[in-house]
């Protein structure tokens, strides 16, 4: 029988981990490559962890990006147990649900926040109704409703000048460092799995063999690898790796810096709920039932945009963990400010962490532009050239979905 091909995958965020999962599950070995000394440590590790079902894509009038969030969504935890064969205790590692807040000045009024709802809840109907799975994250979503309007008691906990609504759901979020240890506890016991930490890639080319790849390691030294085939899962590095072998984006693109927060709020607010505000330039609050409870507060945190191919250099500090100290403090301030007047005592949290990560996507205007490609998501995936793929991620919902998809092409 002929040898499967050796594979390189480049980037261990969500999207790389993924990919080599899959691979081996079809009997691939598999090399990762990874400038961090550490599997997702860059902005696997620092967004939100939401699993989205589309709710927060109501602007975008095609429906598409929420169908596709949704699809991927219920395929999360299936793919991620069959990969690591085992049930996973996802209990362990979601927040509580999220409510949304429909603001009173948000771009959408609430009836068509409430139609792009329903219709979420009629498309997860037709899933079900064609054989597709309907497990979120351990929650079996059949004869559930993703939503409702929420009771009174939600009221207490907000300022109404600023809220409108309030909308109970089912979607949560991941604690993203307990599952990062979940995977890598796991990956320990992979040895098919190769993992090349502390190893920056700098450039890629065709040889007769395939590709080879090189760049350097933590302690200065070169180092180079050749394969058949390469899997580029790079984040912010995707584009500048592609353009070595002449491959550009299809459309206009932006790379936004955004900082997050992670605090211990006070006694009074340890049953907040986790809160997402629609529809515009607003926040996030993930409430964690262990560990810190995550805050960005959009005007505040966006702290960069860059439509360059490779982004500004002191990004890179901020992405590993490192912000400038003022700057960092900066953010923390004016954040707690403006959660303090939708959620009162929510300024008086305690900071434990500031930093942030890169969000790239298709668009050149920001959210407060009804017509800004940044309120879709759904031109997104991977991409195959001559033997090298490059795969853009989009939301971390749709890593393992890709990465099935790539690995059965490629098995195919």
């Amino acid at each position: 029988m002929k040898s499967k091909p050796s594979i390189l995958v480049l980037g261990a965020g969500i999207q790389g981990i993924c990919v080599a999962l899959a691979l081996r599950k079809r009997g691939y070995r598999v090399t990762v490559i990874e400038q961090m000394p550490d599997l997702m440590l860059r902005a696997s590790l620092r967004n939100e962890g939401k699993i989205h079902l589309g709710f927060v894509y109501a602007n975008d009038a095609s429906f598409q990006t929420s169908a596709l969030m949704l699809r991927a969504a219920l395929q999360f935890a299936p793919l991620f147990e069959a990969w690591l064969e085992t049930p996973v205790d996802w209990g362990a590692l979601c927040s509580t649900p999220f409510v949304y807040l429909v603001m009173r000045d948000s771009m959408l009024a609430s009836e068509k926040i409430h139609a792009h709802y329903e219709r979420l809840q009629n498309c997860l109907q037709e899933m079900i109704d064609a054989g597709e799975a309907a497990n979120y994250l351990g929650n079996d979503l059949r004869d559930k409703k993703l939503w409702k309007r929420s009771d009174s008691a939600t009221a207490q906990w907000f300022a109404p000048a600023h809220v409108g609504e309030f909308i109970d759901t089912v979607e949560v979020a991941l604690n993203c460092e307990q599952f990062r240890k979940r995977i890598r506890a796991a990956l320990a016991r992979m040895p098919e799995i190769e993992l090349r930490y502390g190893h920056r890639i700098e450039h890629i080319e065709r040889s007769a063999e395939g590709f080879c790849v090189q760049g350097t390691r933590a302690d200065g030294t070169g180092w180079h690898r050749s394969a058949d085939l390469v899997i580029n899962c790079l984040w912010e590095g995707r584009l500048a790796l592609d353009e070595q072998l002449g491959i550009t984006p299809r459309r206009a693109f932006v790379m936004r810096l955004k900082y997050r927060l992670l605090v211990e709020p006070c006694a009074g607010l340890k049953n907040l709920p986790s809160l997402t505000m629609v529809l515009g330039r607003y926040g996030d609050v993930v409430q964690h039932t262990r560990g810190l409870t995550y805050l960005s507060w959009y005007p505040a945190c966006l702290r960069g945009w860059s439509s360059g191919i490779i982004p500004p250099r002191e990004w890179d500090d901020v992405c590993a963990g490192k912000p400038p100290k003022e700057i960092a403090r900066q953010v923390a301030r004016e954040t707690l400010n403006a959660f303090d007047e939708i959620v009162p005592g929510l300024g008086a949290s305690r900071v434990h962490t500031v930093d942030g990560g890169v969000i790239y996507s298709w668009g050149e205007t920001d959210i407060d532009d009804h017509t800004s490609k940044l309120h879709t998501r759904h031109e997104i995936g991977y991409t195959e050239h001559d033997g090298y793929y490059s795969v853009d991620t989009g939301k971390f919902t749709c890593a393992p979905m890709f990465a099935e998809q790539l690995v059965r092409e490629l098995d195919e």
